[in-house]
């Protein structure tokens, strides 16, 4: 029996939360035992509230306090009638599940306190200017944000130099776009979809030049995507089936199965010879699967793409360009043995998604030509190369 390879997902990534829970409310109850008792009653994914993981693995102080990050995850009966808050580098207070208040200054730290309708600056700032916005959430709870200056990126050490900033007007802009790539994974993949909702807590659109989309253990739960180019519905369906994977394969991968013979940081080029890989064999089991995640995303949207020839064109090169680097990197993989009986049957699961791919669209991409093109699809240069 063929092994579906999202049922796979899905049937892990319980547990693998499980695992992510209770490593994060081992360390609540001993730095901040008042909050993991208010999420421990209500069983809430506050424990697994990305900015909480990178708070609590930041170097250095906090860069946020653990009140702002963790009080949307309580309903507002059960809230402290006050919490301190710290505004990011643009001078905003962010509160995941609930908003962000603008205050104008930069790195401020303030009292809030918490009513029944709302949360607001207290007296102790009564000389702020100040107002509230409420964060966008998908149907599925998945916040849709802007990367909320540049405060993450420096925690994670991405950048030296300070992210663009997004606007909110950007992101409403963005969002149509957005929500139709989810419609169209969804009809894909539903599983996968399903994969995404329990895992997947935040996107963070940011623009910035020379740097990737991208997702981290780091802030688990949050994804990363660079809207500094040309972008719309293939671009999403794209970014945000790979990025959200990454997210995915995490945390299955964290529900203590072994899919892997050898340890999971041995050098893949100690089996394949290829002495320019410097990946683990861990590092190549996940990008496989999200090669794959791309691939069963983008074939089956190209069909409902049909009316804008241009979009469906960008569908079809985006499939062909991952196509190529899937196949190389399957080769590799398919001839050594780092496999578990349970990985043998994931990395089938993979092939058949291959395969399903290139059987149906060999014939129409094989003629493109990418060789103008970066680690990153750039619709523009194909269009250049292939006018």
């Amino acid at each position: 029996m063929t092994t579906d390879l999202f049922e796979a997902a899905g049937s892990g990534i319980s547990l693998g939360r499980e695992r992510l829970f209770d490593a994060t409310r081992d360390i609540l109850r001993t730095v901040a035992p008042a909050w993991s008792e208010r999420l421990h009653e209500r069983a809430t994914t506050g424990f697994v509230e990305p900015l909480l993981f990178l708070n609590l693995s930041a170097r250095g102080a906090p860069l946020w306090t653990l009140d702002q990050i963790l009080v949307g995850y309580v309903e507002a009966a059960a809230r402290p009638s006050t919490i301190l808050a710290v505004a990011d580098n643009y001078g905003t207070v962010v509160m995941p599940r609930l908003g962000e208040i603008d205050t104008g200054r930069a790195d401020h730290l303030l009292e809030l306190q918490c009513s029944s309708d709302r949360i607001e600056p207290t007296k102790a700032d009564a000389d702020l200017s100040w107002h509230y916005v409420e964060h966008v959430l998908l149907e599925d709870d998945i916040q849709v944000c802007a990367v909320g200056g540049d405060t993450v990126f420096k925690a994670l050490a991405r950048l030296n130099s300070p992210v663009a900033n997004v606007s909110r007007p950007v992101v409403a802009r963005h969002l149509p776009a957005i929500q139709r790539a989810f419609e169209l994974i969804e009809l894909a993949h539903p599983r996968y979809r399903e994969n995404i909702s329990s895992t997947v807590q935040r996107i963070a659109l940011f623009a910035i030049e020379n740097c990737h989309s991208f997702a981290t253990l780091a802030c688990h739960g949050m994804v990363f995507i660079n809207t500094a180019g040309s972008v719309g519905v293939p671009f999403f369906i794209e970014d945000l089936a790979h990025q959200c994977g990454h997210t995915v394969f995490s945390t299955w991968t964290n529900n203590g199965v072994r899919y892997l013979s050898v340890p999971a940081d041995t050098e893949l080029r100690a089996y394949t010879g290829r002495t320019d890989d410097s990946r683990t064999v861990y590092e190549a089991f996940h990008g496989i699967f999200t090669e794959a995640t791309m691939v069963a995303c983008l074939g089956p949207s190209i069909d409902h793409l049909n009316r804008d020839a241009l979009e469906r064109l960008e569908t079809v090169a985006r499939l062909g360009f991952i196509l190529r680097r899937f196949g190389t990197d399957l080769r590799d993989l398919s001839r050594v043995d780092i496999f578990t009986a349970e990985g043998e049957r994931i990395l089938e699961a993979i092939i058949l998604i291959f395969r399903e791919g290139f059987d149906t669209y060999w014939e129409e991409i094989r003629a493109f030509d990418y060789s103008n093109q970066g680690y990153v699809f750039d619709f523009g240069r194909f269009l250049e190369q292939n006018a």
